[in-house]
């Protein structure tokens, strides 16, 4: 058998160093106790990530793509969101790559059953919500982030979802008549695209928010699909997620301002397309009667257009309408908000369309209507 020298000569190289204790080089220079090389490495490490210690130490640089890896191994709170990698999919559990973190962790979420997760493991990091802490294993929630991430900016501003090109409805499926409204299960896009099929949760639709201004049938939407804007949210209890308050109402009231906005350019214009607006003759129904010292007449809703507007009609004719009555209405122009400027001295518009982000967050406008009758008067 042959000896190889080369290892001692490492042995022999490492002994020397040891015997160079005024090296500036930590890791030249010798120590005389193991509890030495310890403290003095602590104390040069202790406030650097993992990933700039081994830069430092082995003057290695590492790749911008490592990005879990720079940072200190840390402890972890309940109801800490964290960024997690999924490792493996099996048929019983969820494997996580955990990282810098000094956990395991799992889920009670089960994407096995997701036929998309069969063929294709997620490449990117997910979001997940520490929600239970055990001494060998933290329990994590990875859909309820997800869900918030699309709920969360809609109710804290319900005017982004009225997009000028692409409104951001839900779908909520399967309705059911309970006390106050209706039950059923809202669709949520960005998860729904994430798992490669649809993931509900439980919405509340009131019925006042079922359709734009009231009804008597409600038993019309039973076992049925609707569109809706979100309005809220209800926690539920013990970290089992939520469910949503929608309302189809604010969506058919969004489609509305939409066509009124087409129309309002064409009535500043007094263009083509207005004249032969005014022309046509809609179906209305009554849905409330103004009666103040400033003004008075009725409100009318008009199916075709989805919006509600106002026949001026003096008070002594005003018992003549009942909320539900049909009535034909033209549409004669709009009428826009104003306001008091003091650095003019004088009432100015408000901004029409207030447009921002491409959605609609405030529309000043209302049209006004003139009953087929007193039209034909005038």
């Amino acid at each position: 058998m042959l000896v190889d020298f080369s290892v001692w000569k490492i042995i022999n190289q490492c002994k020397a160093k040891r015997k160079q204790p005024d090296s500036e080089e930590l890791f030249n220079c010798g120590y005389n106790t193991e509890r030495e090389r310890i403290q003095q490495y602590t104390q040069k490490y202790r406030e650097m990530s993992v990933a700039e210690a081994f830069e430092d130490a082995y003057d290695i640089k590492f790749s911008g793509d490592i990005k879990i890896a720079d940072v200190i191994p840390m402890d972890l709170s309940l109801g800490q969101v964290i960024p997690l990698k999924i490792a493996r999919i099996t048929d019983d559990a969820v494997i996580f790559d955990s990282g810098s973190y000094k956990a395991s962790f799992s889920t009670r979420n089960n994407l096995s059953k997701y036929p998309l997760f069969k063929k294709y493991l997620p490449v990117d990091y997910v979001p997940a919500r520490v929600i239970e802490i055990k001494p060998d294993n933290v329990m994590v929630d990875i859909f309820g982030p997800m869900v918030e991430q699309y709920i969360l900016p809609r109710v804290k501003n319900p005017w982004k979802q009225c997009g000028i090109e692409n409104w951001q409805a839900v779908t909520v499926r399967n309705l059911h008549l309970v006390g106050g409204g209706f039950v059923g299960q809202a669709v949520i896009p960005n998860i729904s695209e994430w798992l490669g099929q649809e993931y509900t949760i439980d919405a509340f639709i009131p019925g006042s928010q079922i359709v734009q201004n009231t009804t008597t049938d409600f038993e019309q939407f039973e076992g049925q699909d609707v569109e809706a804007f979100i309005l809220a949210y209800s926690p539920k209890p013990y970290n089992q997620g939520m469910s949503l308050i929608c309302s189809v109402k604010n969506l058919i009231k969004h489609r509305g301002n939409l066509r009124m906005m087409q129309q309002w350019k064409a009535w500043c214009d007094q263009s083509d397309e207005w004249e032969e607006i005014t022309r046509k003759c809609y179906l209305g129904v009554v849905t409330g009667i103004l009666n103040s010292s400033q003004k008075c007449g009725v409100f009318v809703e008009v199916p075709e257009m989805e919006y509600t507007g106002m026949i001026n009609i003096p008070a002594s004719k005003l018992s003549q309408y009942h909320p539900g009555d049909e009535v034909y209405v033209f549409l004669r122009g709009f009428d826009e908000r104003m306001y008091y400027n003091p650095d003019v001295g004088q009432m100015q518009h408000l901004k029409q369309f207030d447009i921002v982000d491409g959605c609609i967050k405030e529309v000043n406008v209302k049209p006004i209507f003139t009953e087929e009758a007193s039209w034909e008067l005038s």
